[in-house]
């Protein structure tokens, strides 16, 4: 049975390939302390470790999260890949970028000037992702997929199922 996390993440996918961007990474540290919006469509539980959630507009989605953050991930059976890494992200989320998006690329933040609920990327986390890819990759807001995945109900949602 699909879980309702699995439905978003492809319905996600669907919304990023309308888009026009090459890929969506909703990018966090230490949900505890503030987490973005999204997540709760996207995953259950929160993230220690700065982590990156990537979903593609041909519907592969995978988790660049922390050592310890990675089994909860793994067992739901939701993402497509689940990498776990133990000191820094930046050397695995630039060789995962390069897999996905060779020759550069679009890609969708969550960040918005109107919609709280699509500006979960804190300024400080976009100057480090930013930092990070360099020009290689184009940054703009994921926003309208945001908005457009929180109000397109997955079946299961229909149905009256519970998130978990």
């Amino acid at each position: 049975m699909v879980s309702l996390y699995r439905e978003k993440l492809r319905q996600a996918a669907e919304l990023i390939s309308l888009s026009g961007a090459d890929l969506w990474i909703t990018y966090v540290r230490e949900t505890s302390a503030g987490s973005d919006p999204v997540l709760p469509l996207l995953m259950d539980g929160g993230l220690t470790w700065q982590s990156a959630l990537l979903i593609s507009p041909a519907g592969q989605s995978i988790a660049i999260v922390g050592n310890y953050d990675a089994d909860p991930l793994l067992h739901s059976g939701d993402w497509d890949e689940v990498i776990p890494y133990i000191q820094d992200i930046e050397p695995i989320l630039l060789e995962t970028l390069e897999r996905l998006l060779p020759n550069g690329g679009r890609i969708a933040v969550n960040y918005s000037e109107d919609d709280v609920m699509a500006d979960g990327l804190t300024h400080g986390m976009y100057l480090n992702l930013q930092r990070m890819i360099g020009d290689r990759y184009e940054l703009f807001s994921a926003a309208p997929t945001v908005m457009a995945l929180r109000g397109v109900k997955s079946p299961k949602k229909l149905n009256g199922f519970a998130v978990h």
